[in-house]
């Protein structure tokens, strides 16, 4: 009869040793969530990290791909800015060798005569012109005169063919006269005396001077050669000793009344040009 409470006490402890298991368990529980959802946040951001990885991985091989490309095209961009090189040469030595003519009338023997200057712009290298046009304007208060009118030019450059060793340019020329009475308003023709070119209806430059074109001299063309030239910055304005493109000579009506001039007007243009040589001409001849 003594083994019950023995039985019993077995039994107690039993179920006390069987109750301490449970309960630890019970305890670890939310550490284990825990550290189950640290993990899970850590292989997230490795997720991520390879995911940059891949993007970064991806983008250097586009990298790589374009080195290559311009690796590759190396040849052709070295060509190019050879080309612009060049380029830039021929147009810094087209700059320097830039030319202009200069233009105006003037009347033989001097006196009052308004006679603006005209400038031409660049005067090609390969024969092509540039033109100026204007009109003076000479008074004459006394009786009936004959005078004589001319276009002179000058051209302003710093090519290599000045200084006498060859034309620096050609140009050619025309003009016309006319005589207005301010008293009465009539304006009447004045024909160039002795000009059996244009029957004395203007004045033009003659033919005859020698001009060297790529086939050999010429003479037919109504040019001359400006043999020497101005520096481009000279301001010197080209009178009655500078080349003479025409001339006309005019009998001029004397003045009406006292006081009132008759006035003699010329209309005129010029034409510059630069004739070449050679069939290839460069930017300084």
């Amino acid at each position: 009869m003594r083994l019950r409470p023995v039985l019993a006490c077995a039994v107690a402890a039993c179920a006390l040793t069987a109750a301490v298991p449970v309960a630890a368990s019970a305890a670890k529980a939310p550490k284990v969530k825990a550290n189950t959802a640290q993990t899970n946040a850590a292989l997230e951001q490795v997720r991520q990290q390879v995911a940059e990885l891949r993007k970064a991985v991806d983008e250097l091989k586009g990298q790589q791909g374009g080195v290559a490309a311009i690796v590759a095209a190396a040849p052709a961009i070295v060509d190019g800015l050879t080309q612009l090189k060049n380029g830039l040469e021929t147009l810094a030595a087209a700059y320097q060798s830039v030319e202009y003519g200069i233009a105006q009338v003037n009347v033989v023997g001097g006196g009052p005569i308004v006679n603006p200057p005209a400038w031409s712009a660049d005067i090609p290298d390969d024969g092509n012109g540039a033109s100026v046009a204007g009109t003076a304007v000479w008074p004459n208060f006394g009786g009936a005169v004959t005078k004589t009118f001319t276009i002179n030019a000058y051209v302003r450059t710093n090519e290599a063919n000045t200084g006498g060793s060859g034309p620096v340019a050609q140009a050619g020329g025309f003009m016309v006269a006319t005589a207005s009475n301010p008293a009465t308003g009539a304006t009447s023709f004045l024909f160039c005396n002795g000009d059996a070119t244009t029957s004395g209806l203007g004045g033009i430059t003659p033919s005859g001077e020698p001009i060297v074109t790529p086939t050999g001299p010429v003479t037919n063309q109504p040019l001359v050669n400006i043999m020497s030239a101005k520096p481009r910055t000279d301001q010197t304005l080209p009178g009655g000793d500078a080349p003479r493109l025409a001339s006309c000579t005019v009998d001029v009506p004397a003045s009406p009344a006292p006081g009132v001039p008759m006035v003699v007007k010329i209309d005129w243009q010029a034409s510059f040009l630069d004739i070449p040589t050679t069939t290839s001409p460069g930017p300084r001849d």
